[in-house]
């Protein structure tokens, strides 16, 4: 199919079509020049031929003089004359070299007519060429009585005569050609840019006439179905769509199309009439059908996500939420669009969040109380983005929540830990100043008095001293046991075999106040394997804080069988609230219905635990009628071990 079949042609000059004034003034110049010439050869030389050549010459100048001012359709009949000139001078000069350079002239001027489609008279350029020919075998092979010297000066005038018509013939010509490319290329430059625009163009493009037989496809048809443009040319139209209704397609209709592969290839497709011939033009929607499948695929991703997606337009109007958001803030599809992004915070949020600007290149980020389905408020970091297209222009919002409950739980529990830590401090420095101040007051007063004090004063004093001395040791203990294990380090157990008799009945009586009931039962025949310092420790910690905490009356007791032994620290105090049972034993923390009594860091319980975990036993709270019981469970002694941790 030729794209340009159906523009104009823009007509072409044709160098026969008609005469001009520049062709007629060339043939008067000619005239003149070989009038001038002959007649100096004619006088000079005494040669009578020569009159009947000026003579001739003269009649061509006039003919080109008379008709100068008269266009005339053809230049026929001056070429006519023209050539009864050039064989006059043939016949009449006896010189065939001479006859060479109008007969090579007039061969050229035949070629140049050849282009006008024979215009100008075809039978001329027969004739002319024939001449020439015979010229050219005279000159070869003819014999002439005029000398060379005579033949070379007539040939140089036969030059000059047909100079003028030469240089004519030659502008003339050439810009007659360089027209005719002009015309040429303008219209193969027009046909190109048709071609690259079909050829450029996104879509598939095929004219087919009314049996289906493709003429034309551009070349988008072989990216799109495999095939080269020049394959397709005189195939049917099913080789690319197998369905198609070739006698009346419809005008546009969703179709599938056949790859060379085989491959299916979804289109949309467009058909016009042009010319008596249909043409297509094919989208792929591979893409869009893509496009569909990923947003599919994307809404059934962010159904799957823990946090809350919706999405809303620029008046704020949701017009998406992901399967989270919709449970949980209990948004129902019917109500969507009357839905405002605003709806779903407390009323409390409402007001402080009405005044919110979201930046045009930016995000809005804050914790908000969420309201959900069943009117319960919801902490979430919700944060708010202005979407726009791949143009820049916005489309709406886009907002994420997430759930920062447990986040909230953490951060208040950090918080009352750090509460509780900064408590602990002060309570150190209080707790390791009060038996220092003791022990340096009783040293300086012994070293400044020592000889003023009796034996039993002295005595009295060295004991206080060694008092405070172990209520630091402890403490510094306790301390020790935390930081290393806040740090990450190792405590060194060496467990070895207990006997809890002299053990529990030492730890009575160096840690409960003599103005306190206390009472050991115990039913344990064989040792506990544990490390004697560190049990001790233990011990000391659960009966300080049942002193301190618990009731009047305290019974430490420890049952056995085979494989563990149980001690158990009982108080009649009022116990710890169920608030509390949970984390009395983190470092740093106390119950909060509990008196800040001197000593109390906070530490006991978790150092208490610390240690059993690592002796290989536990430490549990429970209360048991009106009782408050701390039970540690240790391994009863079979042989001796080493455990470090």
């Amino acid at each position: 199919m030729n794209l340009a079949a159906t523009r104009p042609r823009t007509a072409s000059p044709v160098l026969g079509s008609e005469t001009s004034e520049a062709f007629h003034l060339a043939r008067v110049a000619s005239g003149l020049v070989g009038f001038a010439a002959y007649t100096l050869l004619a006088i000079g030389g005494d040669w009578v031929e020569g009159w009947v050549l000026a003579l001739f010459s003269l009649t061509v100048a006039a003919h080109g003089q008379i008709r100068r001012s008269r266009a005339e359709r053809s230049i026929a009949f001056p070429l006519a004359i023209d050539l009864m000139w050039v064989a006059t001078m043939f016949l009449v000069a006896d010189a065939p070299a001479s006859a060479v350079v109008p007969g090579l002239t007039y061969l050229a001027v035949a070629a140049v007519l050849a282009l006008d489609g024979w215009r100008a008279g075809g039978f001329l350029i027969v004739i002319k060429v024939v001449l020439a020919l015979a010229a050219l075998m005279v000159v070869t092979y003819g014999t002439t009585s005029r000398s060379p010297a005579e033949q070379i000066v007539l040939t140089l005038i036969a030059a000059g005569i047909h100079f003028p018509t030469v240089s004519w013939l030659v502008s003339t010509s050439t810009k007659h050609l360089r027209t005719r490319r002009e015309d040429f290329l303008r219209e193969a430059a027009q046909e190109e840019k048709l071609r690259t625009v079909t050829d450029n163009a996104t879509d598939s493009i095929v004219a087919f006439d009314g049996m289906g037989i493709i003429e034309f496809a551009n070349r988008t048809v072989q990216s799109m179905f495999g095939y080269a443009p020049t394959e397709l040319v005189g195939s049917p139209i099913e080789r690319l769509l197998p369905n198609t209704n070739r006698a009346s397609p419809e005008q546009h209709q969703s179709l599938i199309g056949r790859h060379r592969t085989g491959r299916e290839v979804p289109l949309e497709l467009t058909v016009s009439r042009a010319d008596g011939l249909r043409v297509a033009v094919m989208r792929d929607i591979s893409e869009k059908l893509g496009t569909l499948r990923r947003i599919e695929f994307q809404a059934a991703l962010l159904d799957q996500v823990r946090t809350l997606v919706v999405a809303t337009d620029l008046d704020g109007k949701l017009f998406y939420a992901n399967a989270n958001a919709a449970a949980t803030l209990g948004i129902r599809p019917a109500l969507m669009r009357k839905t405002r992004l605003l709806d779903l915070v407390t009323d409390d949020e409402r007001k402080a969040l009405s005044d919110v600007t979201v930046p045009a290149e930016g995000t809005w980020r804050g914790e908000v109380a969420l309201r959900t389905f069943d009117g319960s408020s919801l902490p979430a970091l919700v944060t708010l983005t202005r979407v726009h297209n791949s143009d820049g222009e916005p489309l709406g919002y886009g907002a994420v929540a997430a759930d920062i409950a447990a986040r909230k739980q953490s951060e208040d529990r950090l918080s009352s830990l750090l509460a509780s830590k900064d408590e602990f401090v002060t309570s150190v420095s209080h707790e390791l100043r009060t038996p220092l101040t003791v022990i340096v007051g009783m040293a300086e007063e012994l070293r400044r008095s020592f000889d003023d004090f009796q034996s039993e004063d002295i005595r009295e004093l060295i004991g206080v001293i060694a008092d405070q001395s172990s209520e630091l040791s402890n403490i510094v203990q306790d301390l020790l046991v935390i930081g290393r294990a806040d740090a990450g380090g190792q405590l060194v157990i060496k467990p070895e075999p207990i006997d809890l008799d002299q053990e529990l009945g030492t730890c009575l009586e160096l840690y409960v106040p003599a103005d306190r009931t206390a009472e050991l039962q115990l039913a344990a025949e064989r040792p506990v394997m544990a490390d004697p310092f560190r049990l001790r420790q233990v011990v000391r910690n659960l009966l300080t804080n049942a002193v301190r905490y618990g009731g009047p009356s305290l019974r430490l007791e420890a049952n056995q069988n085979a494989l563990f032994t149980t001690i158990c620290v009982w108080d009649d105090g009022d116990g710890i609230p169920q608030d509390d049972v949970d984390r009395i034993f983190d470092p740093y923390v106390r119950s909060d219905t509990a008196p800040a009594l001197p000593g109390s860091m906070g530490l006991g319980l978790a150092v208490a635990r610390k240690l059993s975990l690592l002796m290989g036993g536990e430490l549990v709270y429970e209360r048991r009628d009106e009782w408050s019981v701390f039970q540690i469970t240790l391994p009863t002694a079979r042989e001796p071990a080493v455990i470090s941790a």
